[in-house]
């Protein structure tokens, strides 16, 4: 399983998914790596992901108060510029995640999370980044995180859950072709 988060972009100068990717590669979890990627509409660095992987990426929503599992990714870019000031040359296919996303959000908001699902992943790289994932790896989920508040609480309970939703994926087991079940229960990590 691979678990990403997103460097700086323009007015974010400090992305709190990638901090929450370091945060998870520190909890050492076996089987799980981890990439903090650059925020640029080449989305190239993911085309060396493992076909059928599972990959979990984190994306601030700047303008979010709550957790979003996007269900899925647009097929449109908006002509912003990435980290290092390039457009989008063009946008693509919309793709459907093949992870049960509405039981996932159903299980996090059991599990104490303020989560909802998500059919708007917006027009920025992040969509494009998981439209590219999605491409290679269908059973993959997007998650935009809001920006933290002050101080390390609302940072702890951000890391609470990302552990929490790698445990859940991790546990997940294709169905043949297309969707994934979840199973009874995953291990907790809370």
């Amino acid at each position: 399983m691979i678990v990403t988060g997103f460097g700086p972009f323009p007015g974010v100068p400090e992305n709190p998914s990638g901090r929450l990717a370091e945060l998870v590669d520190a909890a050492a979890l076996p089987g799980v790596a981890v990439r903090v990627l650059p925020t640029l509409w080449d989305t190239s660095g993911v085309g060396d992901v493992p076909r059928g992987e599972t990959v979990l990426l984190f994306g601030v929503a700047t303008s979010a108060r709550r957790v979003r599992y996007e269900a899925l990714a647009h097929g449109r870019d908006a002509p912003l510029p990435d980290h290092a000031g390039a457009r989008p040359s063009s946008g693509g296919i919309a793709r459907y995640s093949q992870l049960p996303v509405a039981a996932l959000v159903a299980r996090a908001q059991r599990a104490g999370f303020d989560v909802v699902e998500s059919r708007s992943p917006g027009a920025y790289v992040c969509n494009a980044t998981y439209r590219a994932v999605l491409t290679r790896a269908p059973h993959s989920l997007f998650v935009h995180i809001p920006m933290p508040g002050r101080g390390e609480t609302a940072m702890a309970r951000l890391l609470a859950h990302a552990l929490w939703l790698t445990a859940e994926l991790a546990a997940i087991r294709p169905c043949g072709v297309g969707r994934a079940r979840l199973p009874a229960s995953a291990p907790s990590y809370r």
